[in-house]
């Protein structure tokens, strides 16, 4: 089956399971089974695509698994990431802490960064890859999520700059006697009610890394409180939080000593993160 008819099929079986996103999707997988970057697949229009591995590709996708645990990948800042049922898919709304971040470390000539709750490494190899000059470590409690962080780090040739932690939120760094420049965190934070009306597909993702505690702000607080002998005097905290949760989590780290500096907003316009430094 040459690419252009698989394009149009694929197309049309997922039309019911992914709807607008049916015509994106037919695309990366595609793409995926010529094993050439979805941007080329114009100028391989006849070439050969695996029905039988197509067909496979799209039942399973009907199934609602997601794409990205399908696939095996997914992009982030511009890099490829290996995902596993092991780790929460990383979204295009996180990059934009990412982007704060490289701002406020950019003029450092060594920054230290700690990563924490770091899933598959997205912000702590992104920094890596476009901060060359910075030291990370990258935590998680998760052992299976850390060697995907860690095969992301190698795929992406950051992996002499991050030490890998395993080990319960801040918990791992106190051994490692450092002051940081940055703390940055995407931890979970839906509300433990909410998750049973999440979308199918993102309750295939590991329920330790969605679940937030009753009012989904369980780790808020504890960061609050531990983070900020982490950091070195001025040192930065860069937080994602829910769409709804901003003056929530604002609140929590002001009773905490807090200042916050700005927010950040994701693509689709909403709070998605907060910059605050100790007081």
């Amino acid at each position: 089956m040459e690419a252009e008819e698989a394009l149009r099929l694929a197309a049309a079986a997922l039309a019911e399971v992914s709807g607008d996103e049916a015509a994106r999707e037919a695309k990366l997988i595609v793409a995926h089974l010529l094993a050439i970057p979805p941007q080329r697949l114009l100028l391989h229009w006849h070439d050969q695509v695996d029905q039988e591995q197509l067909m496979q590709v799209i039942g399973q996708r009907q199934q609602h698994q997601p794409l990205q645990y399908i696939l095996g990948e997914q992009e982030f800042m511009g890099l490829p990431f290996t995902v596993t049922p092991a780790v929460l898919i990383p979204r295009c709304d996180s990059e934009r802490p990412v982007e704060a971040a490289i701002e406020l470390l950019k003029d450092l000539p060594q920054p230290l960064v700690a990563d924490i709750c770091c899933g598959c490494g997205a912000y702590a190899v992104s920094l890596a890859y476009y901060l060359p000059q910075a030291l990370f470590f990258a935590v998680d409690i998760s052992h299976d999520a850390l060697a995907v962080a860690e095969e992301n780090a190698k795929r992406n040739g950051v992996i002499s700059r991050i030490d890998f932690l395993e080990g319960d939120l801040l918990q791992p760094l106190e051994a490692a006697r450092q002051n940081f420049d940055m703390i940055i965190s995407n931890p979970p934070y839906v509300r433990t009610d909410d998750i049973a009306g999440l979308s199918p597909e993102v309750r295939q993702e590991p329920f330790r890394a969605l679940d937030g505690g009753t009012d989904g702000l369980d780790f808020y607080r504890r960061l609050s409180t531990a983070a900020g002998t982490l950091l070195k005097d001025g040192g930065w905290l860069v937080i994602e939080h829910g769409f709804d949760q901003a003056q929530d989590v604002s609140g929590i780290l002001k009773n905490s000593g807090w200042s916050i500096k700005s927010k950040i907003v994701d693509y689709g316009g909403n709070d998605r993160a907060v910059i605050a430094q100790k007081d």
